[in-house]
């Protein structure tokens, strides 16, 4: 997993939609949140980039802090 510094539009509880996101110094700028979904200690979202990636983030409600878990450079039909 990695490490990324999220923008979320203000006034959103946990960040829940993410409007762009920092992966070192690549910004990539969120096209389409596709999905969303709790879990016990984490918040996940499925989104696509304007780079047409498709990623997985997860926010960790204990550290506040978010992570890349999953990354398709592809998009599929």
């Amino acid at each position: 997993m990695f490490h990324v510094d999220v923008e979320y539009r203000e006034g959103d509880p946990e960040g829940s939609d993410p409007v762009s996101f920092s992966i070192g110094s690549r910004r990539v700028a969120v096209d389409e949140i596709v999905d969303r979904w709790p879990a016990e200690d984490h918040g996940y979202v499925k989104l696509i980039g304007d780079d047409t990636g498709i990623y997985i983030l997860r926010f960790d409600r204990e550290s506040a802090g978010w992570e890349m878990t999953f990354f398709d450079s592809r998009r599929g039909p």
